[in-house]
């Protein structure tokens, strides 16, 4: 390929590189640092195995196009203190050797089993695929039936993605393989741009492991093997879509909800990407007969370092699925329960920020109870509307709740994830922000409605002793300190006019009833 005088944008060398999120130093000193890899011989070429814990089934991890071990080591280290885990580097990536076969994922399961034969890893096991590693483990599970006891696809690519999905994802894939191979020229001839270090999750336990990152996306093999996976990407879909049913099979699908959100900058329309990639990933609850969806709304296509424990707890499920002989799903889910329960979700979050009391409260079950943080609880659509209606009197509302955790098992939903909450004084005035954790218990009742049953609400602002003498930051939204300021017409800010403000002082005063505070 010649590549005399070409350049690239540092933006697009920066996105492809970044994307890559997984990088191991020299076979060497890979094996060198980390005394649970092992390479095993395949008859010519050698790949690289590292597995932990102990017990059954033992998982099997598979990353996208270009990543390899690292990319799931942190999701490694959460599993292992539950059952035998095991990644792996595919040929030519991380620490293995490249293969003499061609990239295509049939190709890569075979390699796969070959090594975990080799290696004496024993089935059953669970096997999950990220991304490209979704078509190499449905391949698996087709080729090799009764070794696999269930499957974990976390935004994984679908065989007609080529055809459904924008003109511009196909066109920006097309480009891949040749920009990796001129990358690869350029990282050759040191003209490579020196790339960030970005924080991947498996830094934040093993540090030691930035070390070669730097040095090694600087490496032209990388690259090679990048490209060598993308260049038969379209014939690993039409491989995949030649494959059966699962049958009965344990299987959980995770999908971001923002999946092309990074990827804007190569010409992708984001929310028209997303939108289909959604309905092609509830298509994959088809596979089989014991099939559920969990969806991190706000993640992006690499949801292992977004959501890593929601892909744990999609994990987890299918062991106990699988130790005790049970469904990974109390009852079928074909219709994708949770993409509607997604879509529910966030017209939830925009009704409260539009502050549409009267439609939020069609959200709350009959005998819903609500728990917010440092607060009486709240009982039934009555305490709720009194609850709401004190708030949205006297803030604008702004709130963000990102899903880390969903499980629909029949009637009931569980959801947990983070919050962010900012409050300014209606009329204006200075806007206080708090963040934490929730946790809701969606019912769906009589009338087929899914609504409100429990909802908890967990500050990581600390509790400051002494609340009501006025200790407590100001950017604690929720504090009765900050509340009694903008309900004494004396200390509050002159931000309006005086309806407004009195407004504004009734307000603060009703929540302060309602918090069960007032002075």
């Amino acid at each position: 390929m010649k590549t005399t005088n070409r350049t690239f944008p540092r933006t697009l060398v920066l996105c492809l590189a970044a994307a890559v999120a997984v990088v191991w130093p020299t076979p060497a000193s890979a094996q060198s640092e980390d005394p649970e890899s092992r390479r095993v011989d395949l008859g010519g070429f050698w790949l690289n195995l590292r597995c932990a814990g102990v017990g059954s089934p033992t998982v099997v991890l598979d990353g996208g196009a270009g990543a390899w071990s690292l990319h799931y080591r942190h999701i490694q280290d959460a599993l292992a203190r539950t059952t035998r885990v095991c990644a792996y580097d595919r040929a030519g990536l991380g620490a293995s050797d490249p293969s003499p076969a061609p990239r295509t994922s049939e190709n890569m399961a075979i390699e796969l089993h070959d090594l975990l034969d080799a290696a004496h890893e024993s089935a059953p096991y669970v096997l999950v695929g990220h991304s490209l590693g979704g078509y190499n483990v449905r391949l698996f599970a087709d080729r090799y039936p009764d070794l696999v006891a269930g499957i974990v696809l976390t935004e994984s690519g679908h065989e007609a993605q080529f055809e459904r999905l924008p003109p511009e994802v196909a066109a920006a894939i097309g480009q891949a393989a040749p920009q990796f191979r001129a990358l690869a020229e350029m990282a050759r001839k040191g003209q490579l741009p020196e790339q960030p270090v970005p924080d991947l999750p498996a830094f934040a336990a093993h540090p030691e492991l930035r070390s070669g990152y730097a040095e090694a996306v600087q490496q032209a093999s990388l690259y090679e093997a990048w490209a060598s996976e993308m260049e038969w990407a379209a014939e690993s879909a039409a491989q995949v879509a030649r494959t059966g049913s699962l049958g009965d099979l344990p299987l959980v699908v995770v999908t971001a909800g923002n999946s092309f959100a990074p990827y804007g900058a190569l010409g992708i329309p984001v929310d028209a990407a997303n939108e289909v990639w959604m309905q092609l990933q509830s298509e994959f609850l088809d596979l089989s007969t014991d099939a559920v969806q969990l969806v991190a709304p706000d993640a992006t296509h690499q949801i292992g370092s977004d959501a890593p424990e929601l892909v744990v707890t999609a994990i987890e499920r299918v062991i106990r699925a699988v130790r005790r002989g049970a469904r990974v799903a109390s009852t079928p889910d074909p219709g994708g329960e949770g993409s509607h329960l997604f879509q529910l979700w966030h017209e939830y979050l925009d009704t409260i920020n539009a502050r549409s009391l009267d439609r939020l409260m069609e959200f709350f079950s009959p005998d819903a109870v609500l728990m917010p943080p440092n607060q009486p609880t709240v009982h039934g659509v009555a305490g709720a509307r009194a609850w709401f209606g004190a708030l949205f009197d006297a803030f604008e509302v702004q709130l963000e709740m990102p899903t880390l955790e969903l499980h629909v098992l029949g009637d009931w939903a569980l959801r947990r994830g983070t919050y962010e909450v900012s409050l300014t004084p209606v009329g204006g005035g200075a806007t206080n922000t708090d963040r934490g954790k929730f946790m809701q218990v969606w019912e769906r009742q009589g009338d087929g409605v899914w609504r409100i049953a429990r909802g908890l609400l967990n500050s990581d602002l600390p509790l400051i002793s002494g609340d009501r003498s006025g200790s407590v930051p100001p950017s604690r939204p929720y504090s009765s300190t900050f509340l009694r300021s903008i309900a004494d017409p004396r200390t509050a800010p002159g931000c309006c006019d005086t309806e407004t403000a009195t407004r504004l002082h009734v307000g603060a005063q009703r929540v302060l009833h309602v918090m069960g505070t007032e002075s």
